[in-house]
């Protein structure tokens, strides 16, 4: 080879490497950068339990570092609005309850789903139908990946209720059967009087008629719709007399101040007259641990209490029955300004809480990978064992696959027998398949409404204000904050939160936050967790 061909040939390979190095150098920057293979996500517990027993897979399954952010429950709400607020985008995904969708999606600050669930379906149609329709969804677009689902129930020894002798005890001094469920208030609180303040399991202690959460900054606001709901809401697609509970959907006008609101609030101060001495600083870890523990008979909460009344310290496994809230023969028409009576029972379906979803931050760096993990932990073949065999991770029931009848084996390995775990998947399905279910506010703000509705439980609890009282101190609070907040957009928001169509000139905004900075507002709640 000829010495010109030579220093043609180097010259050649001279640009060959710097090609390389200069295309190197544009992956490194404009893809590898932007593409990272580490993601952070928020969470608080229990269900961080749930992220850290899958985190070890993760990391061999998927090939990626998951950095785990455990903060407590009361701080977790500032810590993410602040982080996308500010854009400083410090988390990738957050694992935080379903209420908070109104504030995310309405402030463009999480990333809409619908494409990436098109493309790669995390088993959409294994999800039960409020949840994949309602919960996680905002004005029709997918905003999240559901990984819990939450309803209060009622539970009761059904030991005690079977007891003949008992039988013929309540028979004898309240004129009617014991009633097996209960399935209204009224006749729930006969029966917390009828068990309260006395040793019915004949084990030389005093035991109790029913544990509730009261206490405040905990989980009141949800104790209260459960008491406000039957007396209120006439059962319905969402319409201005039908459906509703929280606010007329033409108006905005808060309900809290109407006499179903009130007659929820006296059967509030009712019934925790029959329950432990202290039971007004109940929250839900009191509930479970008196129940399981054997001291009261019937207890409101969610379905967390289906397999720790299985657990092995439990005393009460195999002697626990489940049923829907209780409901009224009576509700108020709004529509007319009248009482009705019902045939049945008026029990409503509630979603309280909404269960625990994941959200992808529109900060994440890597949001491919990211929907890759929560559909990777969503899934069936990971969610399922922590619904049935794991409830100390907080994961409830959300899917179809999660039923007794399409795993037995696994039901009855992890301790449950047939008959209970049957009855409490029974009740669970009911209340989501329930067309006519209602759930908690979710529109931007929502936390200022939960808190004011907070100090009205408590104020009753403690006595210083009556049930009318507290409802129309909450009827003030509620339409300061819609003042401060803005009546149309509020408006429009809880239109579409409820799927109805917009009224006037409402256009929906996910791009814009309806409040520069809902961080700044009064809203410091320390709420305990939902377990």
């Amino acid at each position: 080879m000829s010495e010109g061909s030579k220093t043609k040939l180097i010259g050649l390979l001279l640009i060959i490497v710097i090609i390389a190095g200069v295309a190197a150098g544009v992956y490194y920057f404009y893809y590898a950068r932007k593409a990272p293979t580490k993601l952070t996500i928020i969470t608080s517990a229990p269900l961080v339990r749930a992220i850290y027993y899958y985190e070890e897979d993760v990391e061999t399954e998927l090939g990626f570092e998951l950095e785990v952010v455990e903060v407590p429950y009361g701080e977790m709400y500032e810590k993410v609005m602040t982080d996308v607020q500010t854009g400083a985008g410090k988390f990738d995904i957050f694992l935080i309850p379903n209420d908070w969708i109104g504030d995310l999606a309405t402030g463009g600050y999480v990333i809409q789903l619908d494409d990436y669930i098109a493309q790669d379906d995390p088993a959409l149609n294994d999800y039960l139908p409020h949840i994949r329709e309602k919960l996680m969804k905002w004005g029709g677009h997918y905003y999240c990946l559901a990984f819990d689902g939450d309803c209060h129930i009622l539970f009761y020894r059904k030991d005690l209720w079977e007891n003949t002798t008992i039988q013929q005890m309540f028979q004898d001094q309240y004129g009617y059967p014991l009633p097996d469920p209960p399935r209204t208030w009224d006749e729930v609180i006969d029966c917390a009087e009828f068990f309260n303040g006395w040793d019915w399991d004949g084990d030389g202690e005093v035991e109790y008629g029913i544990g509730i959460s009261c206490k405040r900054h905990a989980q009141s606001p949800w104790t209260a719709i459960d008491f406000a709901a039957p007396y209120t809401v006439i059962p319905g697609a969402p319409s201005k007399y039908t459906g509703v509970l929280y606010f007329d959907p033409e108006t905005m006008e808060p309900l809290v101040n109407t006499p179903g609101w009130i007659r929820g609030f006296e059967k509030f101060k009712e019934i925790i007259q029959h329950g432990p001495p202290g039971i007004k600083d109940f929250d839900v870890s009191d509930v479970r641990a008196r129940f399981t523990r054997g001291e009261l008979a019937m207890g409101i909460d969610w379905t967390d209490m289906g397999p720790l009344s299985i657990a092995e310290d439990s005393v009460v496994a195999g002697k626990v029955t489940f049923a829907m809230l209780p409901g009224s023969m009576q509700v108020y028409n709004r529509e007319t300004g009248t009482w009705e009576t019902v045939d049945e029972p008026n029990q409503i379906a509630i979603l309280n809480f909404g269960g625990w979803s994941f959200f992808i931050s529109k900060y994440c760096k890597n949001p491919d990978l990211a929907y890759k993990y929560i559909k990777w932990m969503v899934m069936p073949e990971h969610a399922n064992y922590l619904a049935i065999a794991k409830g100390e991770t907080g994961v409830n029931i959300f899917r179809y696959s999660q039923f007794y009848d399409e795993n037995p084996d696994l039901w009855l390995e992890v301790g449950w027998d047939e008959a209970s775990a049957r009855q409490y998947c029974d009740i669970i399905k009911s209340i989501y398949e329930n067309p006519y279910a209602v759930w908690d506010i979710r529109i931007p703000g929502f936390q200022r409404f939960w808190d004011a509705l907070d100090t009205a439980m408590s104020e009753i609890a403690a006595g210083t204000k009556t049930p009318s009282e507290a409802a129309a101190w909450l009827y003030d609070e509620w339409n300061s904050i819609i003042d401060d907040l803005g009546k149309d957009d509020l408006l429009g928001y809880y239109r579409e939160d409820l799927g109805l169509p917009p009224l006037g000139s409402f256009v929906s905004q996910v791009t814009m936050p309806l409040v520069p900075s809902l961080v700044t507002a009064d809203v410091s709640l320390t709420y305990g967790v939902k377990f």
